[in-house]
């Protein structure tokens, strides 16, 4: 049957959720089965609370005062269910947080402790408390802030090295939500090297290898990789008797996380999230290093007065993680597969900002580029003039492109 948007009402700051937790604010309404709020204790301790709310669905849902109504018992259910499993999944990826890493917290069911409010007795939502510290969203902090490239390259960084906790042993799950709304940082700690990040939600996570056709995952606007957005797509329509689904299954793995890595690094340096319809425009390119150009097209203008030698490294980076092809060889090959790769991609450009871009490497590819850019306004054409091949001639004709 065919699902409807409901109108999803959030609840108001100073709701008395508990005798213990009163509302503080909204955090992410954007969320497919949830709203999440910001919540604080009597002794001033944060917490950040989900409040199952569907987008969509087959049946009306509506709030009625403090009370979420769902107009059918199976949908509740599946509801909850689901909740279940985030709170199980929150056992297993929980980590303790330090300066170099994003960690999970635990998550517990508090359903029970709201339905003794009276305001909320016989609500059909179920509700989640994830223990946090004070803080905000990365998407609260990109609405005042704009990162320089180098706190985004560390931000991502930092995603990454906790990614790689959760696909390695022994947790080996999958993320498959990761979004600026998801991921929390604490307002104590000013400098970005030394902060960390809480991830939210772990409502979509899945054991590697463990993703059946019954498996329902979420779809995020801007950040989910295309296979989770068809996968969705053919399960709901049932092309080809469901077989379409399940060839999206088997590229659902590392490489759709990373996607999303990706898809908030670019948010994080374009101050906007991308659409399908660009990124669809990129993709019809039919080499990678057509699609490479088109992104680096996109990022020159925010990066090349400040860092015009990082242009090229960071269009290569965004290139391998957003690669948005769902089928074949072909996206294995061009997108990141594991977080080690997608690493060191982000330390060496991080090493070319802390070098000022003046790396030996760097230096010679400019002062080639540049110097063939002059050969080719004066008409002529270099084939192989051992002249024009020669680095240390184009060096000393362009002495302002030097090393340290």
């Amino acid at each position: 049957m065919e699902r409807k948007r409901n109108i999803r009402t959030p609840l108001p700051a100073g709701t008395k959720l508990t005798k213990d937790l009163v509302i503080e604010r909204l955090l992410s309404e954007c969320g497919g089965s949830s709203l999440t709020y910001l919540a604080r204790k009597p002794g001033g301790e944060a917490a950040v609370i989900k409040e199952s709310f569907p987008l969509m669905s087959v049946y009306p849902i509506y709030r009625d005062g403090y009370r979420i109504v769902f107009k059918n018992r199976d949908e509740m259910l599946s509801i909850a269910e689901k909740f279940d499993e985030e709170c199980r999944n929150s056992q297993i990826l929980s980590t303790s947080g330090d300066s170099n890493s994003i960690y999970h917290p635990r998550s517990s069911n508090i359903t029970a402790e709201v339905n003794e409010n009276p305001s909320f007795a016989g609500t059909d939502a179920q509700y989640i408390l994830i223990g946090t510290v004070d803080g905000f969203t990365l998407s609260e902090i990109l609405e005042e802030t704009e990162f320089s490239l180098r706190t985004s390259l560390i931000v991502i960084n930092k995603i990454l090295t906790a990614l790689k906790s959760v696909h390695s042993e022994p947790k080996r799950m999958l993320h498959l939500d990761l979004k600026c709304d998801n991921l929390f940082f604490p307002k104590e700690i000013k400098k970005w090297e030394e902060t960390f990040a809480i991830i939210l939600d772990s409502g979509s996570a899945q054991r590697i290898g463990e993703i059946t056709e019954d498996t329902e995952l979420s779809i995020s606007e801007g950040f989910s990789a295309r296979e989770i957005q068809l996968y969705m797509k053919f399960s709901s329509e049932k092309i080809n008797d469901g077989e379409a689904a399940k060839r999206c299954l088997d590229f659902i793995s590392e490489g759709t996380d990373l996607y999303s890595v990706g898809a908030i690094a670019f948010r994080m340096l374009m101050g906007r999230k991308f659409d399908n319809a660009e990124w669809e425009k990129i993709n019809q390119q039919d080499s990678p290093k057509k699609r490479t150009r088109l992104i680096s097209d996109a990022i020159r203008e925010r990066l090349e007065k400040d860092h015009p030698y990082s242009v090229d490294g960071v269009a290569v980076l965004l290139s391998k993680a957003l690669y948005y092809s769902a089928f074949g060889d072909e996206m294995k090959k061009n997108r990141y597969q594991n977080c080690d790769q997608f690493m060191s991609d982000v330390e060496e450009q991080i090493n070319v900002l802390d070098k000022s871009g003046k790396t030996h490497e760097i230096v010679l590819m400019r002062s080639v580029e540049m110097f063939g850019r002059l050969v080719e306004k004066m008409g002529l054409k270099n084939d192989g003039d051992p002249i024009c091949d020669d680095d240390l001639f184009v060096r000393d004709w362009f002495p302002e492109v030097k090393e340290d």
